[in-house]
C-alpha cells in the first residue's frame, strides 16, 4: 500500500543544493523584499531548468521578467502572501497552472500562451483599468478552462479576452454593476458562472446569450428586484440557480420552460406560482428537486 504524501513541496533553506528538486517551496523571511528571478534561484541550487512545480511566498516584491520563459519545464506556479507584490508583468510560457491569489496585486500585465489551463488571481486589489490582457493566439487555441478573479475590485468585465474553452468563471465578491448584453458570448463553453456578491440591479435581455452549456449560475447577494424568467429560459442547460439575498418581489417560476434541479431564493420577499413564499421573516426558502 502506498503511503500518502504529507507535503507536495520540498522546502529549501538558505544553502546551495547540488541539484534543485523538481518540486519545491520557497518562503522568504528576509526583511528587505526581493525580486524572485533566475539569479535568486541560481543562488539556491543548480539545474533549476528542470523544476516542474514551484510555490513561493513571503517577502517578495516582484517576479523577474521572462522567468517563466526561461523555466521551460515549469508547469505549476503558485505565489501567495507576498504583501509587497503590487505590480506584475508576465507571460505564461509553458505554464498550465498559475496561482497568484492572496497578494496585494494592483496592476497586472498578462501575456497569455496557449498552454495555460487554470488561472487564479483572486483576493487581490485589481481594478479594471489596471488589468492588461494580450495574446498572439486564436481564441479557440487558448486552453484556459478556469479563471478566478473573485474578491477584487472589478466593476465590469469588458476587458476580457475571448476564452472559447473556458468552463468556470468566478467573478464573485467584486463591484460589478452591469454586464453588457453579448459580453459573455466570448465564453460559449462556460459551465459555471459565479457573480455572487456584486452590485447587479437587473438581468438585461441578451445578457446570457450564447451560454448554451451553462449548468450553474450564482447571482446571489446582488441588488436584483425582478427576474425576467425569459432570460433564465435562454439558458437551456441550466440546472442550478442561486438567487439568494436579493430584493426580488416576484419570480414566475411556473413560466420556466425547462427543469432546474436546484433553485435557491432564500432571503427575498418572493412570490412563487403567484403564492407568496413563507419568507416574511427572512426564513430560508429553497426548492430542491
Amino acid at each position: 500500500m502506498k503511503k500518502p504524501h504529507n507535503q507536495d513541496f520540498t522546502p529549501i533553506s538558505d544553502v546551495v543544493y547540488e541539484n534543485c528538486p523538481t518540486v519545491l517551496e520557497i518562503y522568504s523571511t528576509k526583511e528587505i523584499a526581493e525580486i524572485f528571478d533566475m539569479a535568486f534561484l541560481n543562488g539556491l541550487c543548480k539545474n533549476v531548468l528542470w523544476i516542474l512545480r514551484m510555490k513561493i511566498s513571503g517577502n517578495f516584491n516582484g517576479i523577474g521578467e521572462g522567468l517563466f520563459t526561461k523555466l521551460s519545464y515549469l508547469e505549476h506556479f503558485q505565489g501567495n502572501g507576498m504583501k509587497d507584490l503590487t505590480e506584475l508583468s508576465i507571460d505564461t510560457s509553458n505554464l498550465k497552472h498559475l496561482d497568484l491569489s492572496s497578494n496585494n496585486l494592483e496592476t497586472i500585465d498578462f501575456q497569455f500562451m496557449e498552454e495555460l489551463v487554470h488561472l487564479n488571481l483572486s483576493r487581490n486589489n485589481l481594478e479594471i483599468q489596471n488589468i492588461y490582457m494580450s495574446t498572439t493566439s486564436q481564441p479557440l487555441n487558448l486552453q484556459l478552462r478556469s479563471l478566478d478573479l473573485s474578491y477584487n475590485k472589478l466593476t465590469k468585465i469588458d476587458f476580457f479576452l475571448s476564452f472559447w474553452n473556458l468552463r468556470t468563471l468566478y467573478l464573485n465578491n467584486n463591484q460589478i454593476e452591469r454586464i453588457k448584453p453579448g459580453i459573455l458570448q466570448k465564453y460559449p463553453n462556460l459551465i459555471v458562472l459565479n457573480l455572487a456578491v456584486n452590485k447587479l440591479h437587473e438581468l438585461e435581455s441578451g445578457m446570457f446569450i450564447g451560454l448554451t452549456q451553462l449548468v450553474s449560475l450564482d447571482i446571489s447577494f446582488n441588488k436584483l428586484n425582478d427576474i425576467n424568467v425569459q432570460i433564465i429560459n435562454s439558458l437551456g442547460a441550466l440546472e442550478n440557480l442561486n438567487l439568494e439575498g436579493n430584493r426580488i418581489d416576484n419570480f414566475k417560476y411556473n413560466e420556466l420552460e425547462h427543469d432546474i434541479e436546484v433553485l435557491k431564493i432564500d432571503d427575498n420577499n418572493t412570490y412563487l406560482h403567484g403564492k407568496k413564499s413563507e419568507n416574511s421573516s427572512k426564513r430560508s426558502v429553497s426548492i430542491v428537486k
